[in-house]
């Protein structure tokens, strides 16, 4: 079985982390990312909803919205390209986040004085320094 690409984003991995199966992790990453798009582009989401959610055809999704059926699939490959976009636009902002908290736990780490190196730092510079 081939592992979806939703599988690699730390969005789904916060999720999977959560004891949700693998088919929960992927709809809650997909359902989240859908309703942010509607946010912005409602008739992306309800198509998107009526064609995925639905499994409706083409046909019916635009007997439904009052679309001819080669609209429906030009607008569905733009609602899919703007979803993505709106999940990269996530996976980023999680990616920021945990960037800024391993950086606050770092932050100290710099002045800190080693305990017990200084064998191991005086061996290291000798190699070095031949």
């Amino acid at each position: 079985m081939q592992r979806s690409q939703l599988s690699s984003l730390l969005l789904f991995q916060k999720i999977r982390a959560n004891s949700a199966t693998e088919a929960d992790a992927h709809r809650q990453v997909l359902d989240t990312a859908v309703e942010a798009l509607g946010a912005v582009h409602p008739s992306d989401a309800r198509l998107l909803q009526l064609r995925f959610r639905q499994g409706m055809t083409a046909r019916e999704a635009g007997s439904l919205l009052h679309l001819a059926e080669s609209t429906v699939y030009t607008q569905q490959r733009e609602a899919i390209a703007r979803l993505t976009a709106v999940i990269e636009g996530q996976e980023r902002q999680i990616r920021s986040t945990q960037l800024a908290s391993w950086e606050r736990r770092l932050e100290g780490l710099a002045t800190a004085r080693l305990v017990g190196i200084d064998d191991q730092l005086a061996s290291l510079s000798a190699r070095l320094g031949s």
